[in-house]
């Protein structure tokens, strides 16, 4: 069958190695392979859209390791497409720095734009390479303009920012800040219960579900205790005990 064997009496293949072997120069697999002058370097070329470069172990975490010979040297995953003789168009870059121990995403090649990294610390920072302040550091965005966040719901339902101190139980909602978009209503709620919404034609409830055109309060009176009330025209009123 013209299968050729090295250390194997019977080879299943036109190459079977039974055991271990070095390469000092290229590997190229399939034809046109990238060209390289890159001692060392592996090249898989496949001409199929679904081809891919497959790496299976029987169980556990097995992988495929990059890494570098020194200590602050790091490893990139490069994505590129429209190859042509040896050059590529480079996309995005998943880069290991050894010298500081993150994980950067980078849009483009090894020389890319940073777009965000995760530090030694397990915080995300977008747009920096500089953490927040101490309290609040794990997710840090910044731009050199203006900067926010949007959540978008669907029309009828909710937009949540959840404060937790538990994994389960009433803890997991302690605080929140709740955008109703079927009604345009703006909730706040404190230990569970809602403290303070803002109705879509600006109508204020303070501890309480009635609102009215202006500002209304439900709480009973007590000592120290100021009570705003809406009254005709006048839009508020501050009375205490």
């Amino acid at each position: 069958d013209g299968n050729i064997g090295i250390n194997s009496e019977t080879p299943a293949a036109k190459l079977d190695v039974a055991g271990s072997f070095n390469v000092s120069n290229i590997v190229n697999i399939g034809a046109a392979s990238p060209t390289t002058s890159d001692n060392g370097q592996l090249n898989v070329y496949t001409t199929t859209s679904g081809g891919k470069a497959q790496f299976v172990h029987g169980a556990g975490f097995g992988g495929v390791r990059l890494a570098g010979t020194a200590a602050a040297s790091g490893a990139s995953l490069v994505f590129s497409n429209n190859y042509n003789s040896g050059t590529f168009s480079d996309h995005w870059t998943i880069q290991h720095g050894g010298s500081d121990d993150s994980l950067k995403f980078l849009i483009g090649g090894t020389g890319g734009t940073e777009a965000f990294r995760i530090d030694s610390s397990g915080r995300l920072l977008l747009g920096t390479t500089t953490e927040g302040h101490a309290n609040a550091d794990d997710l840090t965005i910044a731009t050199d303009g203006d900067t926010g966040i949007t959540i978008r719901s669907g029309t009828t339902h909710n937009g949540r920012i959840y404060f937790s101190d538990a994994t389960s139980g009433a803890g997991e909602v302690v605080g929140s800040l709740d955008y109703d978009h079927n009604l345009n209503k703006f909730n706040i709620f404190t230990n569970g219960e809602l403290r303070f919404h803002i109705n879509g034609d600006g109508g204020v409830g303070i501890s309480s579900n009635l609102t009215v055109a202006g500002v209304s309060t439900l709480g009973s009176g007590g000592s120290g205790q100021a009570i705003l009330q809406y009254q005709g025209s006048q839009r508020l009123k501050t009375q205490s005990w």
